[in-house]
């Protein structure tokens, strides 16, 4: 367990927290993150956005470097925003998307 700002974190491989998480009650949520990372690397954002490069070198970081956290927490806003008026599949896909976003603005925060 690793002690950071006040707060604990375990600290786990790819292969415990898979097994640790959907082993238990945590399955539903772990199966949603997985299903916006699907979408970041294959969907919506990959097709639209990748230019064929890696997650973190594609335009999202730029942005972010350049307007920094806020742009891409209102970006998952828009998309929140967005889900609100359509039917239950569209607003799923702008949920996972913000859920991206979100994750975008986690891992910049945490680059600086």
């Amino acid at each position: 367990m690793v002690r950071e700002e006040g707060v604990d974190r375990v600290e786990l491989t790819w292969e415990s927290m898979a097994q640790e998480l959907l082993g238990n009650d945590y399955r539903p949520l772990m199966e949603v993150l997985l299903r916006a990372a699907q979408q970041a690397a294959y969907g919506k954002g990959f097709i639209r956005h990748s230019d064929g490069k890696p997650f973190m070198e594609q335009p999202w970081r730029r942005s972010a470097c350049l307007f920094g956290s806020g742009f891409l927490l209102g970006q998952a806003d828009k998309k929140i925003e967005e889900s609100l008026r359509l039917d239950v599949n569209p607003s799923v896909q702008e949920l996972l998307g913000a859920i991206v976003h979100l994750s975008m603005a986690i891992i910049h925060m945490e680059e600086r």
